[in-house]
């Protein structure tokens, strides 16, 4: 830890979250972190994470270099932060896939289950998390839990909306801001992205 940096502020974070090419330089630093891992990231639009074709050299180390594990946890922090929180559950999921079913990452264990699953921000995320933990601890494999979790999000669409959605209509409302000016409200905006108060 460095003891003289400067903690991020809120208005830092808000300034960083604003400005598309720092969230482009926030993306390209997180590929380079997941490659110094042995991991990559699939998709910038989900957050799926995958092994790299190194990862086999790379676990070795991240299994028997224990200070990363902290690095691991203050990265989770600022995706929550720079508000890319759904890059977190496909980050954690993985460690966790490789923890106990694939059996490269057994000393992650403890960061995982303390650390890492609670910085999970997105109580459903959370949640999710700790189901696939618990049915890789039992055995199951990695396939069957993501198929039942999936479905159980297909059942609860009628419920509150993900953090994602939120952000796409966070986008759709800025949009429509922008073409209306600031006499716009929320129900102006129909759930295929078009505003409805006229041009």
């Amino acid at each position: 830890m460095n003891d003289v940096a400067q903690p991020l502020t809120i208005y830092e974070a808000e300034a960083m979250r604003a400005s598309p090419e720092v969230m482009k330089r926030v993306v390209l630093s997180y590929r380079m972190m997941l490659d110094f891992y042995g991991l990559q990231l699939d998709d910038e639009e989900t957050g799926t994470v995958s092994r790299a074709p190194s990862y086999e050299r790379r676990f070795f180390e991240l299994n028997n270099s224990f200070h990363n594990y902290l690095r691991i946890t203050r990265i989770l922090k600022s995706l929550g932060e720079l508000g890319l929180e759904h890059y977190k559950l496909p980050l954690v999921r993985c460690f966790a896939y490789e923890v106990y079913q694939a059996g490269t990452l057994p000393n992650a264990e403890g960061s995982l289950c303390d650390y890492w699953l609670p910085v999970l921000r997105v109580e459903d995320d959370r949640t999710s998390a700790r189901k696939f933990v618990e049915a890789l601890r039992q055995g199951e494999s990695g396939s069957e839990v993501e198929r039942e979790d999936e479905g159980s999000r297909l059942r609860s669409l009628s419920g509150n909306a993900s953090e994602k959605d939120a952000h796409k209509v966070g986008v759709m409302l800025d949009h429509a801001k922008a073409k209306a000016g600031d006499g716009i409200s929320p129900d102006q905006v129909n759930v295929n992205g078009e505003w409805d108060g006229g041009e």
